[in-house]
């Protein structure tokens, strides 16, 4: 719950930074008639809009575990990342209306020293921005915040080819403008692409490691005769394993535990997994009597 509530404030801060960047774009781009920054602006808006999508993700993924959902509410914060994605798409039809609008009816952008002030400010912002939010993602282990970055990344592609495009129109290449603008679409579309990829892994339960790795592990521990029905899948912030383990049925249900145990201490450290389900099935009886404890007691044949 703390580490929700850390992405939920660097959310809003985040929030107010993208707002911020938007407006200053969107301003300058109906000033100039620059159809390339004011795309660009959408594009910052869209920020703000993910910003307050993830918000309110996590705020439901905040929700303790209940009676409908044992397991907890950890989904919903990438809900909040399709939710991205989406938006991002809804981006890209708005500035292709704008693309056949300015097709339709032609206008010469205006070139002036704030146009590229705006642009290069809003940029470091967003380099700032996205560095910032990355860097909280990886450490508190959030996709959103993965995703999000990507998203303000995507601006930073785009206010330089912005920039680019403003040089061009200036010296006369109007028809740059109308480029940037594809480039733009193409930029955000691929963004898109990649959160929707991932957050759909997540959600429909895609293997986290393959089942090889997981017996390596598993059968190089002491005790473990052979290990079969290994499932496993991925989670917004952790990653869950359960599998069946073949132990010597006459060690007594100390000993078996034990085992059980130490595999999924060795998985938690090995493969940094965070949730492990582990069923102890009966193996080969091996010749010799009892079996030795793992601490020295003896088990009972």
């Amino acid at each position: 719950m703390q580490r929700l509530g850390r992405v939920r404030w660097v959310l809003a801060l985040v929030l107010l930074l993208n707002l911020t960047v938007a407006l200053a774009k969107f301003v300058v781009g109906w000033l100039t008639q620059s159809l390339t920054i004011t795309a660009d602006s959408f594009h910052s808006l869209m920020d703000t809009a993910s910003n307050v999508v993830g918000l309110i993700g996590v705020s439901l993924a905040l929700a303790p575990p209940d009676v409908d959902h044992p397991y907890g509410h950890h989904k919903f914060e990438t809900l909040a990342s399709l939710g991205i994605a989406g938006l991002l798409f809804v981006t890209c039809f708005e500035i292709i209306q704008s693309l056949v609008e300015r097709i339709m009816h032609p206008v010469v952008p205006e070139i002036t020293a704030l146009s590229f002030g705006v642009m290069i400010g809003t940029m470091a912002i967003n380099i700032g921005v996205a560095t910032y939010e990355r860097r909280e993602g990886k450490r508190l282990r959030s996709d959103l915040l993965i995703a999000d970055s990507a998203h303000t990344l995507s601006d930073v592609l785009v206010s330089f080819s912005v920039i680019l495009t403003l040089a061009g129109t200036a010296l006369g290449f109007t028809v740059l403008d109308l480029v940037g603008a594809v480039v733009i679409v193409g930029v955000i579309a691929y963004v898109g692409f990649t959160i929707l990829r991932h957050s759909s892994a997540i959600l429909s339960d895609t293997a986290a490691f393959s089942e090889e790795v997981v017996m390596a592990v598993a059968c190089a521990t002491a005790g473990v005769q052979d290990c079969h029905a290994v499932r496993t899948r991925l989670g917004p912030t952790i990653s869950y394993i359960d599998l069946h383990l073949e132990v010597d049925p006459r060690l007594s249900v100390s000993a078996a535990h034990d085992i059980a145990a130490e595999v999924e201490r060795r998985l938690v450290a090995e493969l940094g997994v965070h949730d492990v389900v582990i069923h102890l099935d009966p193996g080969h009886v091996h010749e010799g009597g009892a079996l030795p404890h793992p601490d020295g007691r003896r088990g009972r044949p």
